[in-house]
């Protein structure tokens, strides 16, 4: 058995390219807020656990039933797409352990969730850059940063919100280019709301 490490980024990079699912595996089950938690903890430098996979041979790889990571999660229609294998000539993982969290991820960073709430709601993850992540003493279920599904960035308290794509990190590998993207975003704030802001993104 191998041990490693590997960064989120690189493995969302790798999502129904390397890694699948096996047939053995639920569906996907967390509602929002559950995805919603998991950010908050990987901005807090929470452990999330290990995840284990199992290494197929490109020449077993038709032997079993393998499917796709949902990308974009509808609670309507929730079931995974079976994977289409052709052409790949290479080892591929199958997920054993980790599939909700991956999941979470990939939806969170790549993808979108929609439910429905008295009408139909296609919503991406956000983080508002304006909150100061400072812990509730009085209820620990709150997050500490301001995660959230939202089906636009537009807010209505601009003292307070300003929210900010979460997948879009993906597009920087240096917290420095991060920081420059958002600077037009956050020109009319104070200076205070500004360096609350720049510590968010680089902390991705």
């Amino acid at each position: 058995m191998e041990y490693r490490s590997i960064r989120i980024a690189d493995i969302i990079k790798e999502i129904n390219r390397d890694y699948y699912l096996p047939a053995i595996q639920r569906g996907f089950v967390w509602e929002p807020i559950r995805i919603e938690k998991l950010f908050d903890s990987i901005m807090q430098d929470y452990p999330i656990g290990s995840f284990l996979f199992w290494k197929l041979k490109e020449e077993h790889k038709n032997d079993w039933a393998i499917y796709e990571f949902i990308r974009n999660y509808n609670e309507e229609h929730s079931l995974n797409n079976l994977a289409n294998l052709e052409g790949i000539n290479r080892d591929i993982y199958l997920v054993l352990d980790g599939q909700q969290r991956l999941t979470a991820f990939y939806i969170g960073l790549k993808g979108s969730y929609t439910y429905f709430r008295f009408r139909c709601r296609e919503t991406k993850l956000f983080l508002n850059l304006l909150k100061p992540p400072i812990p509730n003493e009085d209820d620990p279920e709150e997050l500490t940063y301001q995660f959230e599904f939202r089906e636009s960035p537009l807010s209505k308290n601009s003292e307070s919100e300003l929210w900010y794509q979460v997948g879009k990190v993906l597009d920087f590998e240096d917290a420095e280019d991060a920081k420059q993207d958002i600077k037009p975003m956050i020109s009319n704030l104070s200076e205070d709301k500004k360096d609350n802001a720049r510590k968010l993104i680089q902390t991705h």
